[in-house]
């Protein structure tokens, strides 16, 4: 009778332990999820700001980035052109990144100044 007893205290306990390994472990996927957005919002933004004139005038355009480098599988990085100004442009950079049966998207808006162009003046010597 005491044997049958500890043998389904210890299944209960197995069953109990399991369960919390599965939350840990769901919730080690969350944060590596947020890790790996936050680092391809990082990289699209730093994108954005390097391509900043030659995306000035080509509102509306969507341009796909390669995640590939990454070596991030069952991701997704694109980078809008919302509007366009002298001084600045809108960008909507939108992120997807996959891991289990947990999918993270984000999408957000930047503006980013675009630098001063310095215009070639010849100078009298």
């Amino acid at each position: 009778m005491i044997a049958v007893m500890a043998i389904s205290l210890v299944g209960v306990a197995v069953l109990v332990l399991a369960e919390g390994a599965k939350t840990i472990l769901f919730q080690a996927d969350r944060a590596y999820l947020e890790a790996v957005e936050q680092n391809l919002m990082a990289g699209a933004l730093a994108w954005s700001r390097q391509n900043a004139h030659n995306l000035a005038g080509e509102q509306g355009k969507v341009v796909e980035l390669d995640t590939g480098n990454m070596q991030l599988r069952d991701s997704s990085l694109t980078v809008r052109v919302e509007t366009v100004t002298d001084r600045a442009i809108d960008v909507q950079v939108s992120t997807s990144c996959k891991k289990g049966r947990q999918t993270l998207s984000s999408s957000r808006k930047y503006r980013i100044a675009l630098p001063e162009r310095i215009e070639n003046s010849k100078s009298r010597i």
